[in-house]
């Protein structure tokens, strides 16, 4: 039956959305039924000497094909739906009409046809069908009521034949529908899981090599900025160290909008102090406004929490893409940040922030459209403010997450008010500010050196596993800088090797190398040679699946290209501290 059902599918059905595509594949289905069972049928009846009912069983037929060429040649899906369902239903009205009234077998399609309006045009087209179906029975009834005999062409006896030799052969037909419904379902199902794991496998081959050449420019601006003084050398350094982050920026916010759509958004609560928090991300995006003589302003309710519990990083990002966005698109004027707290019914507490610029406004048209993923304002080749067109989906996602909502209010050439609130946790705790891990006896830290009693440089043996050699160079000049002793491995076949020779105080592990990844390098080193030396991943992929794997392969932890020279110390620190 799927391959007659096939023929009644339009050429252009792939030109149709994806509902528009279910729909029409339902309606070749159920025309497809009715081609096999209704010439049996319109037979049967005429052979019983049923002229009349036979020939509303045709014009049934009829209808059923005349929608099914319908959609096969105009693509037209709701029309040939709509007129397969009420063509129907008028021949169920006539077939009461002629055959007993409610007395009528074939009342059973008054279950029948809302379900099909439901699957091939929509819920409130299969409400209608019901609403009409249950006043044809209801009008019936009033009319035997009062006295109206219905006529029929056939025997009670006969009739009732009929009807039980309808039931027998529709009752597998419509069990063929169903299962044919189930299989278009779990089709289209399966396809789009597929569509989106390849679109997630995609942006993550993606990220992963935009990251590792990254890494190496980022890097590299940073050894020549401690090594070359010239000021023109700066100058050109400035700019492609700003290129180099710009181009990072937009793979985050693709790998994050991903993240948004299959649900991998993770949240992290950590307790922290929220105007320290704020007055930083104001300090950071200030320079940014004075160089647009911009004025920023920050105003904070007395009435807020002074150390709250909830995903900082989260907040930050947010308050960066909102008042950063302000400053981009305001010209002239200011950009003012007010932070209003009040108590939740949840017995949270709700943190409001309003960001307020005097710039180029939104028009409502666009406003309905701004948090769409990839959508711009100004989306013309000679547009004058850049970007990706991601970062308000993003966060739209995450106040949503953190059970917040957002609002905007705008008006062209006037200035918006963006409005975003989130719920937080009140902590009565203290935090104690930059609290430095203890340290064995005869060490001291003193800046960002180890140091033991005698005051020599603590030079801890780290071996490197990386197979990009501009990679290498940067993981050496960072840590040699602080005296380390470095040994490089192009794989993880050469750092084994390697491990069975020396040992080492760090292993810095990338994932994806030739010969043996660093995924199975660790697990060798941790599960057969049974080496303890602490190993962070030093990876490009940095999707929660890749931090999954670089976990379950037993890394201590992860760190992502390109290397925040800060997180890269942050882990030295840790580590080489502890043992």
């Amino acid at each position: 039956m799927l391959k007659i059902q096939r023929w009644f599918l339009p050429s252009t059905i792939k030109q149709l959305n994806r509902d528009e595509q279910l729909k029409a594949k339902f309606l070749a289905v159920n025309t497809t039924s009715t081609l096999i069972w209704g010439p049996v049928m319109v037979s049967l009846v005429y052979w019983l000497n049923a002229p009349k009912t036979a020939a509303i069983i045709f014009y049934g037929l009829v209808v059923s094909m005349s929608s099914a060429f319908l959609l096969k040649y105009t693509a037209k899906v709701r029309l040939a739906s709509q007129v397969f369902v009420w063509g129907l239903y008028l021949m169920l009205v006539a077939l009461s009409l002629v055959n007993y009234g409610t007395m009528f077998g074939g009342l059973f399609w008054i279950v029948i046809l809302p379900l099909l309006a439901l699957n091939s045009i929509n819920v409130r087209h299969g409400l209608a069908v019901l609403a009409a179906c249950l006043a044809l029975v209801t009008l019936l009834k009033i009319a035997e009521t009062f006295g109206v005999k219905f006529p029929t062409e056939m025997t009670q006896e006969t009739h009732q034949v009929l009807n039980y030799l309808s039931l027998l052969a529709l009752t597998p037909l419509l069990f063929a529908i169903a299962a044919a419904y189930e299989g278009l379902s779990r089709s289209a199902l399966l396809k789009e899981r597929e569509l989106n794991d390849t679109k997630t496998k995609f942006i993550s081959n993606v990220s992963h090599e935009l990251r590792t050449p990254l890494n190496g420019i980022i890097g590299m601006v940073g050894v020549i900025r401690n090594q070359t003084p010239h000021d023109k050398v700066d100058e050109y350094i400035e700019s492609i160290d700003y290129s180099s982050n710009h181009l990072l920026n937009i793979v985050n916010d693709i790998l994050q909008i991903t993240e948004a759509e299959s649900n991998q958004l993770k949240l992290k609560r950590e307790t922290f102090k929220l105007a320290r928090e704020v007055e930083q991300v104001i300090m950071g995006l200030r320079t940014i406004a004075q160089q647009k003589s911009i004025k920023l302003e920050c105003e904070l309710d007395a009435n807020l929490p002074t150390t709250v519990s909830g995903d900082r990083k989260r907040l930050v990002q947010l308050l960066l893409n909102f008042i950063g966005n302000a400053i981009k698109f305001t010209e002239e004027g200011s950009v003012s940040l007010q932070v209003f707290g009040s108590k939740h019914q949840t017995g949270q507490h709700e943190l409001t922030f309003k960001v307020i610029d005097t710039g180029i406004g939104i028009s409502k048209e666009n406003q309905n459209k701004l948090f769409t993923a990839f959508y711009q304002v100004d989306d013309s080749s000679t547009r004058k403010f850049q970007g990706t067109g991601l970062g308000l989906s993003i966060c739209r996602q995450i106040i949503g997450l953190l059970g917040g909502s957002v609002t905007v209010e705008s008006e062209l050439g006037k200035g918006s008010c963006f409005t975003f609130s989130i719920l937080v946790e009140e902590m009565r705790e203290n935090i104690e500010r930059d609290r430095k891990p203890s340290l064995p006896s005869e060490l001291q830290v003193q800046g960002d050196y180890l140091l033991n009693q005698q005051g020599m440089v603590f030079q801890a043996k780290i071996l490197v596993v990386e197979d990009n050699q501009v990679n290498q160079l940067v993981l050496q000049k960072l840590l040699e800088k602080d005296h380390h002793k470095i040994t490089l491995a192009n794989d993880g076949e050469e750092a084994i090797r390697l491990l069975k020779e020396s040992s080492y105080d760090l292993i810095l592990m990338d994932g994806h190398m030739p010969v043996l990844d660093g995924y199975k390098a660790t697990q060798q080193i941790k599960q057969e040679l049974m080496i303890q030396t602490p190993v962070i991943g030093v990876t490009a992929g940095v999707t929660a699946d890749d931090m999954k794997k670089c976990e379950n392969a037993g890394m201590d932890r992860v760190l992502a290209k390109p290397i925040n020279k800060q997180e890269l110390y942050k882990l030295l620190k840790e580590f080489l501290v502890s043992n």
